[in-house]
């Protein structure tokens, strides 16, 4: 409960003192519920709460944890809220749908029976800006290919084909987001640290979606380009794909057919268009023709279709967790 104390009072202001519940209030319920759940009282915003808090590896569907909360709250009649270490973004949204109350610990509280619903509340309230193309890239490259950990600004500035000073920009925007630490003095290298789901979840809120704007052309490209958007999920995932490609290519691709190609280009919709344009090079993460996996969770993270979120459930799953 450390975790889930500590969340409280940081978006609500509340001091949350929880104890575990005496013996003869839990007496009438089942064995099974009392083997799988700790289960703790408290008040939270003047109410009187039971907090169940799962000590078992069993997976239970939002239904069964609806039956559950509901077999509790009966028997002891208070509400009681379900704290959880993650759920899969589906599933959260089907518990909110049923209107159970849960708190998964720095990510989301949400309360029907408080009228409390704070999504994402952490990743809402931290300083504003966005990681620069270069630094977003030097994040994802870290944790798709190899880390970057003590290579100086030179060495990184050889590797990827920038300026010492473009390097050094993204480091600094990194630093002030506390993605990285610096170190040294002459010669800078910086550190991003050796877990690389703590460096996703620091990086999450920064990372700015990679495509600037969509694009249709009426003639084949004759340069490097991947394909994205859901044929490029599908690659990654169990989702179908889709028969309208979308092909990504870089920013400086673009300037190169506009200005020197001449080739004749249209803003797309929506609906219609089939060339993404990227802040950074897709080509750098490409993995045999798509783009890297990670940009896709980028891409798609509000995007509200299950099947989507259960895609993106899939690749972190794989590559962070």
């Amino acid at each position: 409960m450390k975790e889930i104390t500590k969340y409280i009072n940081t978006v609500l202001g509340e001091n949350l003192l929880t104890r575990k519940m005496q013996g003869d209030k839990s007496k009438h319920l089942p064995f099974y519920l009392t083997n799988t759940f700790i289960l703790r009282e408290g008040k939270l915003l003047g109410k009187s709460l039971i907090f169940a808090i799962q000590k078992t590896n069993e997976h239970f569907t939002p239904d069964q944890y609806k039956n559950i909360i509901g077999q509790i709250e009966k028997k002891i009649n208070k509400p009681v809220v379900l704290i959880l270490d993650e759920i899969e973004s589906y599933n959260r949204k089907r518990l909110i749908e049923k209107r159970v109350n849960f708190i998964i610990a720095n990510r989301q509280l949400f309360l029907p029976s408080l009228l409390v619903d704070l999504k994402d509340y952490i990743k809402e309230t931290k300083p504003k800006g966005r990681l620069r193309p270069i630094a977003q890239l030097l994040v994802l490259y870290h944790i798709l290919e190899e880390q970057l950990n003590y290579m100086t600004y030179t060495e990184l500035a050889e590797k990827f084909k920038y300026s010492y000073l473009s390097i050094s920009r993204a480091a600094e925007n990194l630093k002030k987001h506390e993605v990285c630490t610096i170190q040294g003095r002459k010669t800078k290298k910086f550190f991003f640290g050796k877990n690389k789901k703590d460096l996703w979840e620091r990086a999450f809120p920064y990372f700015k979606n990679p495509i600037i704007r969509k694009i249709i052309i009426d003639e084949p490209l004759t340069v490097n380009y991947y394909r994205s958007n859901l044929e490029a999920l599908s690659q990654y995932s169990d989702i179908s794909g889709e028969r309208n490609t979308k092909f990504a290519i870089s920013n400086r691709t673009y300037q190169y057919i506009k200005e020197i190609q001449k080739i004749k280009i249209y803003e797309g919709t929506e609906e219609d268009y089939n060339i993404e344009v990227w802040r950074y090079d897709p080509g750098v993460l490409e993995k045999q023709g798509f783009v890297d996996p990670l940009s896709l969770c980028i891409i798609f993270r509000d995007n509200e279709d299950e099947r989507i979120q259960m895609a993106l459930d899939q690749i972190l799953n794989k590559y962070i967790w």
